[in-house]
């Protein structure tokens, strides 16, 4: 998972009457990505050659982990494809838990088996992408699925966060880690919207050095709870532990040409814009952090408005 390049060449000669020296400068520049995001090479370096050739080490980067925590499924067709979505967002990474590299694992809710731990990948469980993408949705096309009126299901999305960051991750790597949690937020029971609940699991995941992004599949628990599209977000935000909403994504759709592809892209750029020690100069983290700090901006003007 590093970042592609694109290499120039420059030859500057000086010449006096006694000696000529040529000096020559590679430079190694970060480049866009196309989509979906590359495999990308193992190791990247810069040389600068005057008399003696000298090599600058390159930066260390980071590993990731990252668990999928999916709460309902309905049988409907905006879902049927969330595991085409994962797979595509799988293999965007390389998996091993080398330098660079992501492990990938997951639960599933089923309520045919309501004991987490007969739904979950671990981290540890695969180390190809095809292996974890087929148990995923093995998982997921066995799970049970339903339709209740009023989108009021018995989902506690920060139960699952904890168990996630309780249960899920191991501290058995020799790189440094980003532990990330994404988490699918589907149906809302009005017994389990309590605040405190969300933002407690949140703050919790936080504090355990947990990233979490929130995908907040489909309009239906919204609509069906009355809720503005603002409260849904909220609630997000607040799984996600962010007063912004760059963690947390609307996606209604999981079609090829639905709007949860390009969420779980930009969950991809986000992560990798994590590791700031060899990223940072990428062109998509520069945007990222451009987006952000107008993100902080408008929030900022938002709280002055209504005098927070």
């Amino acid at each position: 998972m590093y970042l592609n390049t694109t290499t120039s060449t420059t030859s500057t000669t000086t010449t006096s009457t006694t000696t000529t020296t040529t000096l020559r400068t590679t430079t190694t520049t970060p480049t866009f990505p196309p989509t979906p995001p590359p495999k990308l090479p193992t190791s990247t370096s810069t040389t600068t050659t005057t008399t003696t050739p000298t090599t600058i080490a390159r930066c260390k980067r980071k590993g990731f982990d990252i668990v999928i925590g999916h709460d309902l499924k309905w049988n409907v067709d905006d879902y049927n494809k969330e595991h085409d979505r994962v797979r595509e967002f799988a293999n965007y990474f390389e998996i091993g838990k080398g330098e660079g590299q992501a492990r990938l694992g997951a639960i599933i809710r089923n309520t045919a088996m309501p004991k987490f731990s007969s739904t979950n990948i671990n981290l540890n469980d695969y180390t190809t992408n095809s292996g974890f993408v087929n148990r995923f949705r093995y998982l997921y096309e066995s799970s049970q699925a339903f339709w209740v009126k009023g989108a009021s299901v018995n989902s506690d999305q920060p139960g699952y966060l904890r168990y996630i960051v309780d249960n899920m991750f191991t501290n058995d790597r020799n790189v440094e880690v980003q532990k990330i949690a994404i988490m699918f937020m589907i149906g809302l029971n009005k017994a389990k919207q309590d605040d405190g609940k969300y933002i407690d699991a949140g703050r919790y995941a936080f504090l355990n050095n947990v990233r979490t992004y929130v995908i907040q599949h489909t309009d239906y628990s919204q609509k069906w709870l009355k809720l503005t599209v603002d409260r849904y977000r909220e609630i997000g935000s607040h799984l996600a532990y962010t007063t912004l909403y760059r963690q947390v994504y609307f996606a209604k759709d999981s079609k090829p040409e639905g709007d949860m592809y390009e969420a779980f892209k930009e969950i991809y750029y986000d992560i990798m814009c994590q590791d700031l020690t060899c990223n940072k100069d990428w062109p998509k983290c520069k945007e990222l952090k451009e987006k952000e700090r107008k993100l902080v901006e408008e929030d900022n003007k938002k709280k002055e408005k209504e005098g927070i």
